[in-house]
């Protein structure tokens, strides 16, 4: 008899234990289904940070995880729906915020992306991509950067200090890049984005494998800029 009062409390206290961990796990899944959204990665303009699955824009590589209840500073990686892309949102890094000054300086074998003059990130020049051989490269990059200076439709980003340009970043208004230069299409050729267009910044990451698996869950901490 005692034993079978003492099986008793010990059934109960573990089905007690498991009812309270359904509680917790699923108070867990629903607070992270209504803060993120999941999404699959394309292209390979965020690279290294960001990578394909295997050699093909079209197929799905790394598995993210997008805060759509977020703010946004310079730095973060972010999900956003702009014009210029019509297959879906553009992952970029966001590099300038509101009041930053962004240029590129050419150096002799490498470029510089300096941010309120302060280096940030260094990349060596390229005359072609892994990819794209005949059409991209850091040197194609550099050249954008000068087009956007004297494009006319940018000029309310661009200003002149002491007779040198800068790109400048208005209110409500993000400079985004990919981590990629030699293959990737962003505010240098299109242009800021505005805040309104950012849907959400990227937390996580589900790194995709060779062998077309997904690797445990990770938080995107690393970033190939400099602190800035």
């Amino acid at each position: 008899m005692q034993k079978r009062i003492v099986f008793k409390r010990i059934f109960d206290i573990f089905i007690s234990l498991v009812l309270l961990f359904l509680i917790y796990f699923l108070s867990v899944l629903l607070y992270f289904n209504s803060k993120y959204k999941p999404t699959d990665v394309y292209g390979y303009s965020m690279q290294p940070t960001l990578n394909q699955g295997i050699s093909s824009p079209t197929i799905a590589g790394d598995k993210v995880f997008v805060n759509i209840k977020s703010t946004y500073g310079r730095g973060d990686l972010i999900m956003a729906t702009v014009p210029w892309e019509t297959r879906g949102s553009i992952v970029k890094r966001i590099v300038g915020v509101e009041g930053d000054l962004i240029q590129i300086k050419e150096n002799v074998l490498t470029y510089s992306l300096l941010v309120n003059g302060q280096e940030v990130a260094v990349y060596e020049k390229s005359d072609s991509s892994p990819h794209y051989p005949d059409i991209a490269g850091t040197n194609y990059y550099y050249q954008q950067y000068l087009e956007f200076l004297d494009n006319p439709n940018f000029q309310n980003n661009v200003i002149s200090i002491n007779y040198e340009k800068y790109i400048i970043v208005n209110a409500n208004e993000y400079f985004v890049m990919g981590d990629n230069w030699g293959e990737t299409t962003d505010s240098i050729t299109q242009g800021v984005i505005k805040a309104g267009q950012v849907n959400g910044r990227i937390d996580y990451i589900i790194p995709y494998t060779k062998n077309k698996t997904w690797e445990t869950f990770k938080i995107i901490i690393s970033c190939p800029f400099k602190k800035f």
